[in-house]
């Protein structure tokens, strides 16, 4: 990798900096009304981004990684347990 994504003068850097600031700004949009006129919270839509995104990661990490390293690592003791059992792993 020739590390040009990471350069900020990169054409495709700017396109990636430009589509996250439109979804950060639509997502402080969306939520304003709720979270500042409803529950008060006035702080919060500033950093739903980051919110969103946590979640986001969280549920990757759940769903797609974990999965796959528990299997890799715990092969019969994974591989054995019913749904369930590997929800809770």
């Amino acid at each position: 990798m020739d590390g040009t994504l990471f350069n900020p003068r990169h054409p495709d850097c700017i396109i990636i900096g430009a589509m996250a600031d439109t979804i950060r700004t639509y997502l402080r949009d969306a939520s304003t009304p709720l979270l500042t006129d409803t529950l008060g919270l006035t702080m919060m839509p500033k950093h739903i981004d980051t919110l969103v995104g946590s979640a986001l990661f969280f549920t990757f990490i759940h769903l797609v990684v974990a999965p796959k390293l528990s299997q890799a690592f715990f092969p019969e003791a994974y591989g054995k347990a019913d749904k369930k059992f590997q929800n809770n792993w």
